[in-house]
């Protein structure tokens, strides 16, 4: 029955997103992920994702927290290209409680061949999180085993955009769940960055909404040895569908090896991503430290350039 109400929600997700066709959208800022481990796995994350990564994947993933978190992450782009990003999460009788920010900025902007000044250009994003268990508010109910054990969450954020003497403000909305499906599969099914079009000056562009469906598995091979596999299916409102494969391997409870392919008929979007992830434990203060390289293709596989994500983050 679960996987039966599953296929039926990726199928209708799917079936929503071919309604708007291809095109250009704005606030590219919204693409940008908390997370050094989710890139590394080829941004399969929605139904994986049980840490401060979910911010932008399934706000429903931050209900897996088991304590206070907080995460830093410094994103080295294409060519000046910098983002850096401030997460963090706070479990509470009701629910779990999360915010982040986010900063992106490159050098300033000049033309050689003009008198103007340099153009200053930055982004950023503020946002906070809810999420909780389905069971935690409606126990009084006979509700079905899928979403019975599933959670639920959502997302708001605050965007601005600023490109010399302009500026563009607007509001997005992520709902999510994440659920079991049963024989150790994990669901997970999230729309993201809902809101209306930014407008700078006299022009306005949609946000990247998408909806996202994914699964998830964990598998012991042998004794002291954790393989997590994970697939997810991207429809964007306003682009071409996506599919997103990742396979992270723990080798031990120290250290781990990720690695994950993005497909896409867009191939700057193209092409493997990797990285890795170290962890101590040390009376209860638990350290993480994560690296991801995910190369930006131009025209073909021949020209890229690679992106650099680092990031430390503390649970308490």
């Amino acid at each position: 029955m679960r996987r039966k109400l599953f296929t039926f929600s990726l199928m209708a997700s799917l079936g929503a997103a071919r309604l708007y066709g291809a095109g250009v959208t704005g606030a590219d800022v919204l693409n940008e992920h908390p997370s050094a481990r989710a890139v590394a796995l080829g941004s399969a994350y929605v139904a994986l994702g049980d840490d401060l990564g979910s911010l932008t994947f399934n706000p429903a993933g931050l209900a897996n927290l088991k304590g206070p978190s907080l995460t830093f992450l410094h994103h080295a782009g294409i060519e000046t290209l910098s983002t850096e990003i401030l997460s963090y999460g706070q479990p509470l009788d009701f629910g779990t409680l999360a915010g982040g920010l986010v900063y992106r900025s490159q050098d300033n902007i000049a033309n050689p061949l003009a008198t103007d000044a340099p153009i200053a250009s930055y982004d950023f994003t503020l946002g906070v999180d809810y999420a909780t268990s389905v069971s935690r508010w409606l126990s009084n109910l006979n509700l079905p085993d899928l979403l019975s054990h599933a959670d639920v969450g959502i997302g708001l954020k605050y965007l601005r955009s600023h490109l010399g003497q302009f500026d563009a403000d607007d509001f997005t909305v992520d709902l999510g769940m994440r659920a079991p499906l049963g024989e150790g599969l994990i669901g997970g099914v999230s729309v993201i960055n809902l809101g209306p079009p930014i407008k700078f000056i006299n022009v306005a562009d949609p946000l990247p909404s998408a909806i996202l469906v994914g699964v998830a598995r964990n598998f012991q091979p042998f004794e002291g040895n954790s393989l997590n596999l994970a697939a997810d299916a991207e429809a964007p409102f306003y682009d071409t569908f996506r599919g997103h494969l990742g396979v992270e391997d723990w080798l031990g409870k120290a250290l781990a090896v990720r690695v994950g392919y993005v497909l896409d008929s867009d191939q700057s979007l193209n092409g493997l991503s990797a990285g890795f992830g170290f962890k101590l434990d040390q009376e209860g203060l638990l350290f993480n430290f994560d690296y991801a390289y995910s190369p930006y293709y131009y025209t073909g596989f021949s020209s890229y350039e690679g992106q650099h994500l680092f990031q430390m983050s503390l649970g308490f």
